[in-house]
């Protein structure tokens, strides 16, 4: 029995063993297939790898590299005028310098290259090392902290390529890099490249960035002053030696710290260049603002960066009118505070065309988000209760230190006019009615309203704060002035545009300007009588310099600031024909506490509203009801009612309502006398902003 067992054991164990042997042969079965398969897949990707990058296959979809576009490298953007002939403006045009590699210093472009692409005299156009250390960092972190772009893939991609971040975008830079590496050699390349950077302030090229930022010829650069070129590419604002010089001296001492460990400077040059004291250029010409606004337009009409604009070889035909520009530099030149930096922008109402763009700044002013303080009242707390039907212009309203919640808002000097009348407190440019206007129409309301003059909020813009210019983002001149501009077009929206036309290169038209598509942004009426509010700003109020222009002016005033001083001052003027948008400020200081919008930028506007000599009228629509209300009740009761007849002549008042929004009621007669008129209270006020 014992052996019976014995052997039944043995058996089982035997089959055992060749079960497993079994299950083995068929487990390396499958993995031989699997193996089999992944290096079919491996050389499947490697022959499509081979395929898409190798520039000698031609693929439908892909750009081919393009000599003629590496060839253009030293020519820039032609702008031109109305009349076709090119405007040469500060940093642009002809003040471009290209600059050959032999006329720089050799540690010039050794400091790109250490900061920019170490292994750029070893690769062949792509640093494939670089480009795995990215993804694996960038993998770490969740997201794209790290680049790898090389000097040859940077030059591609400014001169043949767009600045989206696609795969496709990306094998095309790869192929046209490694094409370009069989075509030119290395220095050829590190020349163009040098020759196309941007350096901020619209100077392109390290010849123009020389000029620029040091008042030196390219060969005149220190170590010092090449390695903070080399650092500001990464990023021009953030590294801008004028407004950010903590920053830029920092940045350049990483350059010249990853020189000195590529062995490119000896120990004793890198720690005479951490020592230099950057001696920046006092010469820097003022920025050609409207050429700066074209080239931003052109650049959205394109869907194209800048870099790509002006180093395309396109001619940009613009609205441009040198003489109003000559003229409003002049006016520039004479009333410019010391301290200040001005914009003018000029636009005609009708078909929306900016023919002026002038101003003293280094910097290009035309992307420049500011706080338009008062200037946005009326689209953000006067047209919206108009919008509404909840007031009309003549409706009293109560001005006196009000609390807001935990806020409390003041008028300028912390004077108040007790019961003023909503045209009144917009003339005053009181700032209590305006808070408490907008919290009656409600926040998101009134933002709707004003969105339709084309201003633009932020997620955070929730606060009555907004009705004082409090906004998260600010807006440009430009918005600004495309916001009045619609309400002398009757409440009609269209932005506005310095662009006409637009061709390549080889002479191909873009784009044409097919003129103004209107919006409408609120009714005939009340911007009409928004307009009427705005003319007696103009004669009588925080823009009274105005209207002194000879002109049927509407105009409203902006300051913002602090007791220390003030940071923005606006002047919105329109004509029936024209809007002059005015704004003075300063990038990095205060502007004197004497400079506010009823200042300089008024008596700006009042100049070349004079210059431009339009002097129609604006027109009254169908809607428009001139009627007499009872100034007693008004005073007494703070009710607008419709004159009755027992109102003697002098208790009345021709007040102007759109026949949409208009009293009704008539007054009972009166028995007795009332000892003044209402409007006694509003004579010899003082102006304040």
């Amino acid at each position: 029995m014992n052996y019976l067992n014995a052997q039944a054991a043995t058996i089982a164990q035997f089959s055992g063993v060749l079960t497993h042997t079994n299950v083995m042969k068929k487990a390396k079965k499958v993995i031989l297939i699997a193996v089999a398969v992944l290096l079919s897949a491996v050389a499947a990707a490697g022959l499509a790898g081979f395929i898409l990058l190798e520039p000698n296959v031609k693929i439908n979809g892909f750009i081919e590299l393009d000599a003629a576009r590496l060839d253009c490298i030293d020519r820039t953007v032609t702008v031109e005028d109305a009349s076709g002939k090119a405007i040469d403006g500060p940093l642009y045009g002809a003040n471009r310098i290209y600059s050959p590699l032999g006329e720089m210093p050799s540690y010039l472009p050794k400091a790109f290259v250490a900061v920019e692409d170490k292994r750029f005299y070893s690769h062949r156009g792509v640093d494939y090392r670089r480009m795995l250390s990215a993804a694996v960092t960038n993998l770490r972190s969740g997201g794209f902290r790290e680049g790898a772009s090389t000097i040859t893939q940077q030059l591609i991609k400014n001169t043949h390529l767009s600045g989206e971040k696609t795969l496709s975008r990306k094998l095309q830079e790869i192929r046209l890099s490694r094409a370009l590496e069989r075509k030119m050699s290395k220095d050829e390349i590190l020349e163009a490249y040098l020759n196309i950077l941007y350096f901020g302030g619209n100077s392109y090229g390290v010849g123009t960035a020389a000029r620029n930022i040091f008042d030196k010829s390219v060969s005149e650069l220190t170590l010092g002053e090449s390695a903070l070129l080399a650092g500001m590419i990464n990023s021009p604002a953030r590294f801008d030696p004028f407004t950010e010089r903590e920053a830029a001296i920092k940045r350049r001492d990483t350059v010249l710290l990853r020189m000195s460990e590529q062995k490119m400077i000896s120990a004793s040059e890198y720690a005479a260049a951490k020592n230099e004291i950057p001696a920046l250029s006092d010469k820097l010409a003022p920025c050609n603002q409207y050429v700066g606004a074209a080239i931003g337009e052109a650049c959205e009409i394109l869907h194209k960066d800048r870099a790509d604009i002006f180093t395309g070889g396109y001619t940009v035909k613009t609205f441009f009118s040198p003489s109003v520009q000559d003229k409003i530099d002049c006016l520039i030149a004479s009333l410019a505070p010391d301290n200040a930096d001005l914009n003018v922008i000029v636009a005609e109402n009708k078909s929306g065309r900016f023919v002026a763009n002038s101003g003293n700044s280094t910097l290009d002013l035309s992307v420049r988000r500011r706080s338009p303080g008062s200037t946005i009242k009326p689209f953000l707390c006067y047209l919206p209760a108009l919008e509404n039907k909840s007031v009309y212009p003549i409706t009293p309203i109560l001005d006196e230190r009000t609390a807001f919640g935990e806020w409390r808002p003041g008028n300028y000097n912390d004077k108040y006019y007790g019961w003023t009348s909503v045209k009144e407190s917009l003339v005053r440019s009181l700032n209590v009615p305006a808070v408490k206007l907008l919290e009656a129409n409600g926040i998101e309301n009134s933002k709707r309203v004003a969105a339709g003059f084309g201003i633009d909020f932020g997620r955070g813009d929730n606060s009555l704060a907004l009705a004082l210019g409090n906004m998260s983002r600010g807006v440009t001149l430009a918005e600004l002035s495309d916001a009045y501009r619609a309400l002398a077009a009757g409440g009609m929206y269209s932005p506005g545009k310095y662009v006409s036309e637009i061709y390549d290169r080889d002479g191909k038209c873009l784009y044409r300007y097919g003129g103004p598509r209107y919006l409408r942004a609120c009714s005939e009426d009340n911007a009409y009588l928004l307009t009427d509010m705005l003319s007696e700003c103009a004669k009588s109020g925080t823009a009274r310099q105005v209207g002194f222009s000879g002109t049927h002016a509407a105009a409203k005033t902006g300051t913002v600031g602090t007791k220390a001083g003030n940071t923005d001052a606006y002047c919105i003027a329109y004509t029936p024909e024209y809007t002059v948008a005015v704004w003075a400020g300063n990038r990095s200081a205060l502007l004197d506490n004497s400079v506010s919008g009823g200042t300089v930028p008024a008596m700006l506007a009042r100049r070349v509203l004079e210059y431009l000599g339009d002097k129609s009228e604006f027109a009254v629509p169908d809607g428009i009801t001139a009627a007499e209300i009872d100034l007693a009740e008004l005073k007494n009761n703070r009710k607008v009612l419709l004159a009755g007849d027992g109102v003697k002549e002098k208790d009345r008042l021709t007040v102007l309502f759109s026949s949409a929004n208009m009293p009704r009621a008539y007054s009972r007669p009166k028995t007795f006398i009332e000892k003044e008129s209402v409007l006694d209270e509003f004579d010899n006020f003082e102006i304040v902003d």
